[in-house]
Formats: structure tokens, sequence, C-alpha cells
């Protein structure tokens, strides 16, 4: 797993109220897998830099790594379907701002 995932997990548990390290590799996984899929729809690598921690990491892209997780963390959620339409309008959100697609030259 990566850094990122390992330096968020704290924060992700805490989401997924969930307090046991049971889980930790599969939560990881899920960050992991949030991540890539942002990055796989535009999103600069550089907002999942190693060096980012909950409370570093842009708040909308926590926000939807939270939810990404509540998507797919349990055997069964009731409430998934209703995450994942969260999900996916934060990615369309996150994927047509500049911010997060267009790397800045500073100016």
């Amino acid at each position: 797993m990566s850094q990122f995932a390992k330096n968020l997990l704290p924060s992700i548990k805490l989401t997924l109220r969930e307090s046991s390290t049971e889980f930790d590799s599969e939560i990881e996984s899920y960050i992991d897998g949030c991540a890539n899929n942002l990055q796989v729809a535009g999103i600069l690598p550089s907002f999942f830099d190693n060096s980012l921690t909950a409370a570093t990491v842009d708040s909308q892209i926590l926000q939807a790594i939270r939810l990404y997780c509540l998507i797919f963390f349990g055997l069964y959620n009731a409430d998934s379907e209703k995450y994942e339409r969260s999900y996916n309008s934060i990615k369309a959100t996150l994927c047509t701002n500049r911010k997060y697609t267009e790397v800045s030259d500073g100016i």
C-alpha cells in the first residue's frame, strides 16, 4: 500500500467507525483505489503525495476518499448507492475544476 493510504488510514477508520486493525489493509486498498480512480479521471497526482496527511490533504479530495471507502467497506451497506451518488458528484466537480486538473505555473 502507498504511504498516502497509510497516512490517511486513521482518519478514514473514524469515518467508517472501525477501531480494530483487522481491516487496515482492506481500507488502505480502498484509499489507494480512490486515489487511482481520481487520477485516471484527470486529478493531478500531486493531490495524492506521500507526504500528505488527513490534516494536510485537500478537503474535497479527503471527502471523496471518505465517500469512496463508505461505498465499498462492509459486507452489507444499505447506503452504498447514496454514497456512490455523492462520490460521483464530488468527482465530477473535481474533474471540472482547473485547480485539480491543470498544473499551475505560479502566475
